[in-house]
């Protein structure tokens, strides 16, 4: 028989064994606990973080294409927009001093070979110090690398290394041909995006294809160099060469700049182009702005080009396009003449000329002395409906398709008629169409048209692109279809001289040049006010001309709006004779007569 002690309990070891099992049992019960808790409950949630922090998928950038202007003079290409790209390269201390043994001291040993070696002005002991720094996660080594530099160190694979790109559009030209360039935004990290003229235009051109990297990071960014890359290369986008001419594009913008100071007006526009080819030489417009520093600009009105963006009533400068109808329809010759008394009555209103009554006048004499009974004698002997077919032969409303971005319309709408079959009741619309009232055209539709006075009767196509350059050298020439034919070759030669005579004896007297035969028509016209009436004192003066009657290499349209003089023939004339003197010149244009004489006309 056992005996124990009072006081003291004693354990058999079966009892021990059965505890230390429980004991167990409960232990493992708390694990399951917990990993299902982990693997279950919040398993989701960690797994995403991780994924987050390890897997990252970055968009790469190709270069963006650049923009050229032309000197046809030395026929070199010039930088008008360029993309300036540059790194900052970043290492990650922390992360390399957390590599185990021998690992750290290779990659620390390889970082400072590459870096040293490769980014300029930078030493061995300046990437040291940064890899010094272990309790740092980002140090920066250098700012504004170069893509060459970089890329030698990218293809070294370094752990703990990354490089941040950095890319700046600059316009070397500061101002020229802003309105025709745009600008390049950056709505959003990694997106570039072109706003305004070519740059918004041919932005799929520009900016190429981007690339994407898919790789394991540190939560910072860095590379895990454990790890493989994924990676789809971007792919750089194509340069542009623009038909502008850089120096073209300075002489017209100086002149503009004078206008729209001297007559203190609202805006001063114009453009010069090929009248056969369709190439866009210059196109401008003052105030303007700098596209370098677009983001000052406080009203986003100022970056709009009127002469693509916006339409007008043309005034007088359209009176050549309705001779153009008389003529080619055989209704009128330069020579027919009419009686002009001053003002002609149509329906309940009555149509005067600014210059009163001028007796019998030739149609060459009603676009010398700028007068709307002739233009009206005209549109009644041809007929309202061939009028308005001829009318939206020259594509009065619609657009040109000029390769630039928000191209407008004009309209002729006032010209239809409820009923079709009663013109009649349109009888003053059409009179005042004649001359340019009532409807409107953009200032490119009025060149385009107007350009086919001296090719022969047929419209080109306006354009500014001149080729696409890839990377590789390979040259692309947009196709431009045929040119439309509007009238014949005859009206256009009986016209052209026609408007030569305007230069020589009418109101376009200030924009000859000694020794060459120049074609051209001033207009005037008035705008309306906020309550949809014409006013006396807000009106736009127009120049529209040619050069020259035996070889025409290019038509101009100057423009003023609001201007303080009164007279277009001597707010626009003048600055287009010395613009014809310089591209007569720049063109190397010979005289096509031995002189010239000008009689002094208001």
């Amino acid at each position: 028989m056992s005996r124990t002690k009072r006081g003291k309990v004693s354990v058999t070891p079966r009892l021990r064994v059965g505890l230390f099992t429980l004991g167990i049992l409960a232990l493992i019960g708390a694990l399951w606990v917990k990993v299902f808790t982990v693997q279950y409950l919040q398993g989701g949630g960690f797994t995403k973080l991780a994924k987050q922090q390890q897997l990252t998928e970055e968009k790469l950038l190709g270069e963006r294409g650049d923009i050229y202007f032309r000197d046809i003079s030395t026929e070199e290409h010039v930088v008008a927009a360029i993309d300036n790209v540059s790194y900052d390269v970043i290492v990650n201390p922390k992360q390399i001093a957390n590599l185990r043994e021998p690992r750290k001291s290779t990659v620390r040993e390889k970082t400072v070979t590459v870096l040293s070696r490769v980014v300029p002005d930078t030493s061995a002991e300046e990437v040291k110090n940064a890899l010094s720094k272990e309790d740092d996660a980002w140090v920066r080594i250098a700012e504004d690398v170069d893509s060459k530099h970089v890329k030698q160190a990218r293809n070294k694979d370094l752990q703990g290394v990354k490089f941040n790109r950095k890319a700046a559009r600059t316009y070397p030209n500061d101002e020229l041909g802003a309105h025709l360039l745009g600008f390049v935004s950056s709505p959003k990290p990694k997106t570039r995006k072109g706003r305004y003229g070519v740059e918004q235009e041919y932005q799929d051109v520009l900016q190429g294809k981007a690339g994407r990297e898919k790789k394991r990071t540190t939560p910072n960014g860095f590379w895990v160099a454990t790890r493989k890359k994924h990676l789809e290369k971007p792919q750089d986008g194509n340069d542009v060469v623009l038909t502008v001419d850089q120096n073209i594009q300075y002489k017209l913008e100086q002149t503009l700049k004078n206008v729209y100071t001297e007559q203190d007006a609202r805006q001063a526009f114009g453009a010069i182009m090929n009248p056969e080819t369709g190439e866009i030489y210059a196109m401008a417009k003052q105030p303007t702005f700098n596209p370098n520093t677009y983001s000052e600009v406080n009203n986003s009105n100022t970056f709009l080009n009127p002469i693509v963006n916006s339409s007008f009533e043309p005034g007088s400068i359209f009176k050549p396009l309705t001779m153009a109808v008389g003529l080619d329809t055989d209704t009128i010759t330069p020579q027919t003449t009419y009686e002009d008394k001053g003002s002609v009555e149509v329906g309940e209103y009555t149509i005067e000329n600014v210059v009163g009554a001028q007796g019998t006048q030739t149609m060459t004499q009603v676009l010398e002395n700028s007068l709307n009974t002739g233009t009206v004698f005209v549109e009644n002997k041809v007929g309202h409906r061939t009028f308005r077919s001829y009318l939206r032969s020259f594509g009065l409303d619609r657009p040109t398709g000029v390769d630039l971005p928000g191209e407008t319309t004009g309209t002729i709408d006032n010209l239809t008629a409820v009923e079709s079959d009663k013109l009649d009741r349109l009888d003053s619309e059409f009179a005042t169409a004649s001359f340019g009232k009532g409807i409107s055209v953009t200032p490119i539709r009025m060149l385009t048209a107007f350009s086919a006075i001296v090719n022969d009767g047929k419209m080109p196509q306006p354009h500014v692109l001149k080729t696409k350059l890839s990377k590789e050298g390979e040259e692309q020439t947009p196709d431009l279809g045929d040119e439309k034919r509007i009238f014949s070759k005859e009206t256009s030669q009986k016209l052209s001289k026609m408007l030569v005579s305007v230069v020589d004896n009418g109101f376009g007297e200030n924009a000859a040049v000694e020794g060459y035969r120049v074609g051209g028509k001033t207009g005037t016209s008035q705008k309306l006010d906020e309550s949809g009436e014409y006013t006396e004192d807000r009106t736009i003066h127009s120049f529209i001309e040619f050069a020259t009657l035996q070889d025409p290499q290019y038509v101009m349209l100057l423009s003023v709006d609001v201007p303080q003089g009164q007279y277009a023939n001597r707010t626009v004339v003048p600055p287009a004779g010395k613009l014809n003197r310089f591209l007569l010149n720049y063109f190397n244009i010979k005289p096509d007569r031995p002189s010239q004489t000008n009689n002094d006309s208001d």
